[in-house]
């Protein structure tokens, strides 16, 4: 990444905060051998009244919670480590932390989990939220440009809005879906083109890898220095040598949005001709 997204644009993420409340009180109750407190009474009081009338999400909360009741109290555990770990945010991004995600849960719970996620995720426009997280990110950001390729600009917030990526995707990561930690704005080519429903945290060997925090402090930089672009090289001038530094997570940064070969064929070549 260029720049990181600001953080503060992640403080009212109370809706997916609320949810994993629920979540995790609801399995341990299960565990314990007693069933959940039931809806609204389930919701954290500070918000029931904001959402006890969402009887979406109570009749896909219900869902969730009654294939969890039917799976073993060891999987149930499973279940509330895949809570933790998909949110344990910047450390999941380190290549090397544990974070459980679809394939490793119990596919009675998988589908539950997602449909729960997605609706969650629905959400967000509804109560204004996402809304609010992309102003903050469009008034804060340099130059009002997609920060995964610095090519892209955002439009106003009164614009069509652009995809809300999910940083990691919700297919494999459903408790981190309505996290605003991993929800990214995006330019329509960085997601739809390049991105799209890629496992950031996963090479395609299958092996974990480390990437950028799009909250955090860390960042990379597109350098031209090897470069020769006056020179013949081999009948080709010029010659761009696209250098994003030597850090794993740069190098996934370029393989998930390719961004050595946007630059060379859609920034440099077009302003060399």
């Amino acid at each position: 990444m260029l720049f990181c997204y600001p953080i503060d644009a992640t403080q009212d993420n109370w809706l997916h905060e609320c949810l994993v409340e629920i979540l995790q009180n609801a399995l341990q109750a299960l565990n314990a051998g007693c069933a959940p407190v039931p809806w609204p009474d389930c919701i954290p009081a500070v918000h029931r009244e904001r959402l006890r009338a969402r009887t979406g999400l109570k009749d896909r909360l219900q869902a969730f919670l009654t294939a969890a009741a039917l799976l073993s109290k060891t999987n149930r555990n499973s279940i509330m480590e895949a809570i933790t770990s998909e949110n344990n945010f910047p450390a999941a991004f380190d290549g090397q932390t544990t974070c459980i995600c679809c394939d490793q849960m119990p596919g009675a719970i998988r589908t539950a989990a997602i449909e729960l996620a997605r609706f969650e995720f629905s959400l967000l426009t509804e109560l204004g939220l996402r809304d609010k997280h992309y102003r903050m990110i469009y008034e804060k950001i340099p130059n009002r440009l997609c920060p995964f390729c610095g090519c892209e600009y955002f439009d106003a917030p009164d614009a069509p809005r652009h995809d809300l990526d999910h940083y990691l995707p919700i297919s494999q990561y459903p408790f981190a879906g309505a996290n605003l930690k991993n929800l990214v704005p995006a330019g329509d080519r960085c997601n739809s083109a390049y991105k799209r429903d890629a496992d950031i945290l996963l090479g395609t060997n299958g092996k974990r890898r480390a990437c950028f925090d799009p909250y955090g402090d860390r960042s990379a930089c597109v350098s031209l220095l090897a470069s020769r672009p006056f020179a013949r090289h081999y009948g080709r001038l010029p010659e761009w040598e696209v250098d994003l530094g030597n850090t794993p997570e740069a190098a996934t940064w370029d393989t998930v949005w390719r961004i050595k070969e946007r630059y060379k064929r859609d920034v440099l070549d077009a302003e060399y001709t």
